[in-house]
């Protein structure tokens, strides 16, 4: 069985900014997800772990697995795509003009900026 788990919540991500390799820590809410998750899947066997280098990926797989004898192999094939000179960038979606905009919006039209 493969599990696919998402990190929790940064601060980034409330703000709605674009992370991408933006190596950001989970904000207090996405250390509680992550305790959160420990608990729902506390009775799941897990082999192993592959996991992100980023800090906010690395830091809930740690909790999730705290206390349990499951490998955490960074890869950082795992690592989120870089969105160059828009990292940072707040409210995207509510840009239409904003390339990112048509990246996550219409992926067809997407035409990649510089950087």
């Amino acid at each position: 069985m493969l599990y696919i788990i998402r990190h929790g919540l940064t601060d980034w991500n409330v703000a709605h900014r674009l992370q991408g390799q933006t190596d950001t820590d989970l904000n207090e809410d996405g250390i509680r997800m992550a305790r959160e998750a420990a608990d729902e899947y506390k009775d799941i066997h897990f082999d192993v772990c592959y996991c992100s280098p980023l800090k906010r990926a690395r830091m809930t797989a740690e909790i999730l697995l705290e206390g349990r004898d499951v490998p955490i192999i960074i890869d950082d094939r795992l690592k989120e795509m870089s969105f160059g000179s828009y990292e940072g960038f707040e409210n995207c979606f509510s840009f239409p003009d904003c390339p990112m905009y048509a990246f996550f919006k219409n992926p067809v039209e997407y035409k990649a900026p510089q950087g």
